[in-house]
């Protein structure tokens, strides 16, 4: 039975036919046809894992996570040696955790000592652990888990409570007795606060350090200098000839890296789609799932590129993908950004996108990625101002976003 229903499969019928011509039960039916028949990119796929190919050596021939999950699920994953970690290894911790965890028992100690270190209602003071901040009104974080809270911040908090021994805190939560008895403590200054209690103390990078990561900024801006640069090419194209079609992912990321303003994409696709006349690649995109809120049952482009600047063609380009997602995918329409330094959405407009609205201004630092910056101060333990400063790079406000829709 389970090769009748394979063959069948193969022809084309659907579950409900092949139920219909073998007369078996959807029990069955689902026990020897437990998903679909692969694309040519599932045969693809599992072909390479019948080579033997790990899960992340199949990634790496541009094929997506979830596009590899699907085709390979129930089957039996091929696996690299793993190299067990000697018992009790910790991650190395890094100077801002090192520094948020002591910062965390000073502010603690100092604002303790700021009620003198005793409870307010009996006077207890031998064990700091049992002394309890109790708040008097507008809770908005509790003060022994302010690991990440700003001194001034964390001060402002402090004057809305007192601080009570276990005995005496648990008692005013019973009602036994009144908070308004307590006298008022004093409080100081933002400015009589130690310093190395607002901010950590400076990372000294080496002359051999501060070299490498010049010589990687340098570089960096160079990519993003080549991928503001506008393809002037125009090729005699007939639009009736172009085709879309799907295509690894490793075949056009590289396009992504060199020609468009956001350079490639890390997030997972859909859909890798490829712009072809006869069999030259003239465009290519990214469909992606969106994770913005708002967008849900909507899939995005995230990159879009054309490698030529023919008129009309990408308005032909878009109405192409509009027309395989509403074949390959069933969901609510397609969106899109535009970055208003960059281009002002006209190409959607043609294709009959509708303008959503448009989002908050944010930041980069000469162009490069404010994450960028963040990942790159990370493996320095500086935090992302310091590592901007150090280096002479300047913050710049980027233009708003403008969000298109097209509706199914």
């Amino acid at each position: 039975m389970q090769e009748e229903i394979s063959e069948l499969r193969k022809k084309g019928y659907s579950r409900e036919q092949i139920k219909e011509i073998i007369g078996c039960s959807s029990f069955t039916l689902s026990k020897y046809l437990p998903g679909a028949y692969p694309s040519k990119i599932g045969q693809e796929i599992i072909s390479l894992h019948e080579e033997g190919k790990t899960f992340l050596e199949i990634v790496g021939f541009g094929y997506s996570k979830s596009t590899i999950s699907k085709w390979l699920k129930g089957k039996k994953k091929n696996s690299t040696p793993v190299v067990l970690k000697p018992k009790n290894s910790r991650p190395k911790e890094s100077h801002s955790s090192k520094w948020r965890r002591e910062i965390r028992r000073k502010r603690l100690a100092f604002v303790r000592e700021i009620f003198n270190n005793q409870c307010q209602k009996c006077g207890y003071n031998i064990c700091q652990s049992a002394l309890h901040f109790h708040h008097l009104k507008n809770k908005q974080f509790a003060i022994s888990g302010s690991r990440k809270i700003g001194m001034p911040r964390l001060l402002d908090e402090v004057k809305k409570c007192c601080l009570l021994c276990a005995n005496c805190h648990a008692e005013v939560h019973e009602g036994l007795w009144d908070t308004d008895t307590l006298t008022l403590v004093v409080f100081p200054d933002i400015h009589e606060v130690p310093q190395d209690l607002i901010r950590p103390p400076g990372v000294r990078l080496s002359s051999e350090q501060k070299e490498k990561e010049n010589a990687w900024i340098e570089k960096r801006k160079s990519e993003i200098q080549i991928q503001k640069e506008v393809l002037k090419t125009e090729k005699d194209i007939n639009l009736k000839e172009v085709r879309l079609k799907e295509v690894p992912r490793s075949q056009i990321q590289d396009l992504f890296k060199k020609h468009h303003y956001l350079g490639a994409s890390h997030k997972g696709s859909f859909f890798n789609l490829g712009l072809f006349t006869e069999e030259e690649l003239i465009g290519c995109a990214l469909i992606t799932n969106p994770v913005r809120q708002g967008s849900e049952g909507y899939l995005e482009i995230s990159r879009f590129l054309l490698l030529s600047n023919n008129k009309n063609l990408g308005s032909k380009f878009l109405s192409l993908i509009i027309q395989f997602i509403k074949t390959n995918y069933s969901c609510k329409g397609v969106q899109s950004f535009s970055d208003d330094s960059v281009h002002s959405g006209t190409i959607y407009k043609a294709a009959n996108f509708k303008l959503q609205d448009r989002k908050f201004k944010t930041y980069n630092y000469d162009g490069i990625h404010k994450k960028t910056i963040y990942q790159r101060a990370l493996m320095y333990e500086m935090s992302e101002h310091e590592y901007a400063k150090e280096f002479g790079l300047a913050r710049v406000p980027e233009s708003p976003k403008s969000k298109y829709t097209y509706n199914f």
